[in-house]
């Protein structure tokens, strides 16, 4: 048997200089908003040369740090990525903690339970939920075999992960984690829902078929997006068991 984990490194890069498009769009929309205040100035201290001078000098500050946040801008665009640190450029601000952000490295390791010897380590700047697969793999290289169970706790609970391992033919012993919410009564949680895989389609206690449009969306979880279809049934909303499945909206609710 072998564990993988993670540890937070906190790298040199603060959080002032850590950016996301979020906050880019911000720096640039309070520049924007500065340099008509400065524009309209310096049209009022027409003829004060001295007032003049400094306005311009402040309009030339913040022209050339808006440069600087678009330059971010083009730069993220065009690499696809979600984040850029500029005095620590591999580094990205991730959760650390308790909900704490920093902005940091993430060193997944895997150590053999026997001996408490580490086997591998990789320096990463993403977050735990894709890392599992890698480092099964590389394990492998390394032992030179896939006898082995490999564990993991709650955060690498990843659909794409364990078919790595799979694919590999590694057993993997991962967390489950808890469900964000549960059903007003705990026998229509999802996880008493049946996969059908043949048909692909979903049978929920109530014993209605719940089927899928076949199309995939991005869902959005802040620091990472994930994919996912929805299923449902036209018997929902006349259903006896409705009130123990779900919470109905608001009242006032469109």
């Amino acid at each position: 048997m072998v564990a993988g984990d993670s540890t937070k490194l906190r790298a040199q890069n603060s959080k002032k200089n850590n950016f996301n498009p979020s906050k880019l769009e911000k720096h640039l929309a309070y520049i924007d908003a500065k340099l008509d205040e400065y524009t309209e100035a310096l049209s009022d201290a027409d003829g004060d040369t001295k007032a003049q001078a400094e306005i311009e000098k402040n309009i030339a500050k913040h022209s050339k740090q808006r440069g600087k946040y678009v330059r971010m801008q083009i730069e993220l665009e065009a690499s696809g990525d979600t984040q850029i640190s500029t005095s620590d450029p591999d580094s990205r601000q991730m959760i650390t903690r308790n909900n704490i952000t920093e902005v940091a490295y993430n060193v997944q390791t895997v150590v053999d339970a026997k001996h408490c010897i580490p086997i591998e380590y990789k320096v990463t700047n993403q977050n735990d939920s894709k890392a599992m697969g890698d480092m099964v793999e590389r394990t492998t290289e390394i032992l030179e075999s896939t006898d082995f169970v490999a564990l993991y706790d709650k955060g690498y609970h990843t659909g794409s992960e364990f078919k790595t391992a799979f694919d590999l033919g590694v057993d993997v012993l991962v967390a489950i984690p808890e469900v964000a919410s549960n059903a007003p009564d705990i026998k229509f949680n999802i996880s008493e829902f049946v996969y059908n895989k043949e048909n692909d389609t979903f049978t929920c206690p109530a014993h209605q078929i719940l089927t899928s449009n076949d199309n995939w969306y991005k869902k959005d979880r802040g620091k990472s997006i994930n994919m996912m279809k929805q299923f449902k049934t036209s018997q929902c909303k006349e259903c006896p068991f409705r009130t123990q499945c779900t919470t109905p909206p608001p009242k006032d609710a469109s």
